[in-house]
């Protein structure tokens, strides 16, 4: 008889730590310096300037989130899918130093939907449920008319 296999484990979503305009100004600043750093790079081994901004990273996103938003930066670029051999960073990392910037860039994109979500996610707590038992008003839809119901 087979074995029965555990279901995946389902990791909470992240969350901010700081408000949101505060982790907006600090993602931009940083994706600010690492295009500036891009410019500047030239074909083969990363100067130190670029080390140091991707490692300013890593910290600042484990201050930042809660969840896999802190610490899937490290590993950004490792699961690309196979066309994308690690050799191709051996020689040239102006790659490596873009799939980074990159994916600053879509965690920036993000920003706005996660924080509507923890106010989502706080608001259906039982304290703050309207009398009626719905979520009507908690957030913006222009089908519904500017009200969503949850």
């Amino acid at each position: 008889m087979p074995k029965r296999q555990a279901p995946p484990e389902v990791s909470e979503p992240s969350k901010l730590r700081r408000p949101l305009g505060e982790a907006e100004a600090i993602l931009d600043k940083q994706i600010e310096r690492g295009e500036a750093i891009l410019n500047g790079l030239r074909p083969g081994a990363l100067p130190p300037e670029a080390r140091r901004w991707h490692d300013e990273n890593a910290a600042i996103l484990e201050r930042l989130f809660t969840g896999p938003e802190g610490t899937e930066y490290d590993s950004c670029i490792l699961v690309t899918g196979l066309s994308v051999a690690m050799s191709d960073y051996d020689e040239d990392e102006t790659s490596w130093h873009r799939d980074r910037l990159e994916w600053l860039r879509s965690l920036r994109g993000r920003l706005s939907r996660a924080a509507l979500l923890d106010a989502v996610r706080e608001a259906r707590a039982p304290s703050t449920l309207v009398a009626n038992g719905g979520y009507a008003g908690l957030c913006p839809d222009p089908v519904r008319g500017g009200v969503c119901s949850l």
